[in-house]
């Protein structure tokens, strides 16, 4: 399945339970998907602007022990920044430095 196929899967949903049903059906899979299929998800859900489901899936899957990558990063600092708890933010651009995770212009800009 190309990548724009996938990106279609998850700008469907019309509402956060769709997709809070295909996060948990993604948690479950054996091996783990890796981050790009989360990332995708989770900036789905920042697009419904539902910011507090996406910092609370992000610490799910820190738990799972999925890896985070740079955009997903991203992804939770902008919704801190959203939900008004930028010190928040911050810890997390000192945890992504901290782990050796480089932030991009993206990461500094938001």
């Amino acid at each position: 399945m190309s990548v724009r196929g996938n990106r279609k899967k998850y700008d469907r949903f019309n509402n956060v339970d769709d997709a809070l049903t295909l996060f948990n059906n993604i948690i479950e899979k054996c091996p783990k998907p890796w981050i790009m299929e989360f990332t995708k998800l989770l900036a789905a859900i920042v697009r419904m602007k539902h910011y507090a489901v996406v910092v609370s899936m992000y610490s799910q899957m820190e738990l799972l022990g999925v890896f985070h990558n740079v955009y997903s990063s991203n992804i939770l600092i902008n919704s801190f920044c959203q939900l008004n708890q930028i010190d928040f933010g911050f810890s997390v651009l000192g945890k992504m430095l901290k782990l050796g995770v480089e932030p991009d212009a993206v990461t500094l800009s938001t």
